[in-house]
């Protein structure tokens, strides 16, 4: 990374890292619930979720601290609690994979009333 944070940026990534992990816990309340794809895809589209470190993309960073946390979390856990932590794990894959199959709903196109692809030749 970069140089290293003061304090006062620490704290801040802190505070933002655990609004980012409070609104991403308020999304998976709602798995079972209509829209919920809608609501996940909101989430990480959200520019709140946008990464505060240097030299990388907002999407690697949120990648690299989602990995770190679930690490972080694994090594705290028994052997069934990490087994049930995968699992889990593999829905929420499942369900990404579900949404990145989505096709984004297309606008409908607009004909350019200057375009010559409507004019004979």
């Amino acid at each position: 990374g970069g140089p290293p944070l003061t304090p006062e940026q620490q704290q801040q990534r802190e505070q933002l890292e655990q609004a980012s992990l409070d609104r991403y816990a308020a999304v998976l309340a709602t798995r079972t619930q209509p829209g919920f794809e809608e609501r996940m895809r909101s989430f990480f589209m959200a520019p709140e979720t946008a990464s505060m470190d240097t030299g990388r993309s907002p999407d690697q960073s949120q990648q690299q601290r989602w990995l770190q946390l679930v690490s972080d979390l694994s090594a705290t856990l028994e052997p069934a609690q990490r087994e049930h932590l995968g699992r889990r794990l593999l829905d929420y894959a499942a369900d990404f994979e579900a949404l990145a199959a989505e096709k984004p709903p297309q606008a409908p196109e607009e004909t350019d009333p200057n375009s010559s692809a409507d004019t004979p030749s």
